[in-house]
């Protein structure tokens, strides 16, 4: 090197020096500068990461482990469904965050298999997750379940329920019902396609929580505070009742579309399945009748434990106050599942531990989708983390997502839910699911569902009330473009069971009641995209609802000695 251009290399390796320095300077300032920001904006919207840390102040009481125990027997066994081949775990799997394994859940009727491989007849909706449920103040896609209050653990005001359990059957102040989960347990064992089946049921009538309809009175459930008689009794005061299926003969004096439910009428399955029990008939003024099966149902499910030795003892170690001769009460059934699924809180994501000081926490794209989420992109609009929101991502209210209609034919082997055709009668060649208006029959409930919590999406293997969607990326790139990208929707491309691509439902009246926040979601670049997915993914997920932390609470056995379902695990597509 020549000496006259040593300085000019000295200063330009003073200059590459300084430049160096100043992008070591800029790469450690932009992270103190997102980490400030992202503190400012989770404040804003009152996270504070610690939800999980105040279960118990807010159950009163530790959880308690054998009444843990018992119910997490109780929820694997398919010794509580009447027609002996289904769980509780059959549609809320260990493998995929305690929700289902499937687009639309598959109950009764199914292979025994939990996971790709389950086949049988298709209910109505994706089973939702039950982790951190003892925060929901709302439960099922329409809410039908909840606490009167808005608060889960407060039963003071009481509990609302569909007919015919409405506010009575779980009453305020009952020492039995202090959670709203302890009187929603109540509820799966009485469904005829997730659990009790519909063995006898030729002849006879079909109801379900997920329907009623308008009344001038109706058929109610009831039980006092601190008694555990149950009477049926027809309430003047109330404005909804049971919605009834009849049987085919009166449906087609009726004139209305005739569904047939008899076909699903096989012999229950195993030396445990039963048929169905007479149902319960109420009286109306008119002349006819409310009926239903749910408490005959729950009498016969509590005798079945009381004849069981087994469960006897497992019982009384969880009740100690349970006499050699006290009987089981189906409360009991319910506290027990309640308490297995307290014990299933899982709120410690990285953006929980960011919030509680841990910078590293979160990566910076999830720090930036965290900004996108609570700012430009308002998600948190419905999404929301305040108040009796519990800090789970929803706002528990109901909105048109403009959600691709996809639905199961009806038939033995196919579907058990009628769907509602084009006129909006349920019938067996209905492709379209109203929703809300299931409960209310109010015209602007049409296509409403709950706002779904978004912890843990990661383990989830379809999205959205019917799991139209398989992929995260391709369910949120929807969610931000419904009215472009909703009439593209091809469910083959979509990855969804070969069975739910032939009876799609129309999704332009879907589109027209599209909520007005969904219809003006600012367009995202690509890098904003990937850093929202990334905090959706991985910044909302606790490591302990992987599959390999959740299949430990898969028991060797049951107290039955019936054999268990065969669980599988459901790689997400990306």
């Amino acid at each position: 090197m020549k000496t006259k251009n040593i300085p000019r290399a000295i200063g330009c390796g003073i200059l590459l020096f300084l430049l160096l320095s100043m992008r070591s300077v800029f790469s450690e300032a932009i992270p103190d500068d997102l980490n400030r920001q992202l503190r400012e904006i989770l404040a804003k919207n009152q996270f504070t990461g610690q939800v999980e840390s105040t279960l118990e102040k807010r159950l009163g009481r530790r959880i308690d482990p054998a009444k843990a125990q018992l119910g997490r027997l109780l929820f694997f066994d398919k010794f509580v469904g009447l027609h002996g081949d289904n769980s509780c775990a059959g549609c809320h799997s260990p493998m995929n965050g305690f929700g289902d394994s499937q687009s639309i859940a598959i109950g009764v009727e199914n292979n025994d298999f939990v996971g790709p491989r389950r086949m049988g007849p298709r209910n109505q909706r994706r089973t939702p997750a039950v982790v951190n449920t003892a925060f929901y103040p709302n439960l099922m896609w329409n809410g039908r379940f909840s606490a009167i209050s808005g608060d889960p653990f407060d039963n003071s005001q009481g509990f609302l329920f569909p007919p015919p359990e409405g506010t009575t059957r779980f009453p305020a102040g009952d020492p039995d019902f202090q959670h709203l989960l302890q009187a929603q347990a109540h509820i799966p064992p009485t469904e005829l396609s997730e659990a009790a089946g519909f063995t006898g049921i030729c002849d006879g009538s079909v109801t379900s929580s997920r329907f009623q309809t308008k009344s001038i009175g109706g058929a109610r459930l009831v039980k006092e505070a601190g008694d555990s008689r149950i009477t049926a009794q027809f309430d003047f005061s109330v404005t909804s009742a049971v919605k009834v299926f009849m049987s085919r003969d009166q449906q087609m004096l009726t004139g209305e579309p005739v569904i047939d439910f008899c076909q699903f009428d096989v012999p229950a399955i195993g030396r445990t399945g039963v048929p169905l029990p007479p149902p319960v008939r109420v009286r109306r003024p008119d002349g006819g009748f409310d009926e239903f099966r749910n408490e005959p149902i729950r009498d016969v499910l509590a005798g079945r434990l009381n004849a069981n030795e087994s469960y006897r003892r497992q019982f009384r170690a969880a009740f100690p106050e349970l006499g050699p001769n006290d009987p089981i009460t189906f409360a009991m059934f319910g506290q027990a599942v309640a308490e297995f699924e307290f014990a299933l809180t899982f709120m410690n994501a990285p953006i929980d531990r960011f919030a509680r000081g841990e910078n590293a926490a979160m990566s910076p794209a999830q720090k930036r989708g965290a900004l996108l989420f609570f700012g430009k992109a308002s998600c948190v609009q419905c999404h929301a983390v305040a108040g009796r929101s519990n800090e789970v991502f929803s706002d528990f209210q109901m909105h048109v997502a403009g959600i691709p209609q996809i639905a199961p034919r009806f038939g033995a082997g196919l579907g058990d839910v009628p769907f509602r055709n084009a006129r909006g009668q349920f019938s067996e060649d209905g492709n379209q699911d109203f929703g809300l208006f299931d409960i209310t029959e109010e015209n602007e409930d049409i296509y409403k569902f709950r706002t779904s919590p978004l912890r843990n999406l990661a383990v989830q293997p379809a999205f959205f009330h019917n799991g139209a969607f398989t992929s995260l990326s391709e369910a949120l790139r929807h969610h931000l473009d419904a009215i472009e990208l909703g009439p593209q929707y091809d469910p083959v491309r979509a990855g969804v069971a070969a069975d739910l691509t032939h009876n799609m439902g129309p999704i332009r009246p879907v589109l027209r009641r599209l909520d007005r926040a969904l219809s003006k979601v600012p367009a995202l670049s690509d890098r904003e995209f990937s850093d929202l997915l990334a905090l959706l993914r991985d910044g909302l997920l606790d490591p302990r609802a992987r599959p390999e932390f959740l299949r430990r609470f898969i028991p060797a056995s049951v107290p039955s000695q019936l054999p268990l379902q065969v669980f599988e695990s459901t790689p997400p597509r990306p």
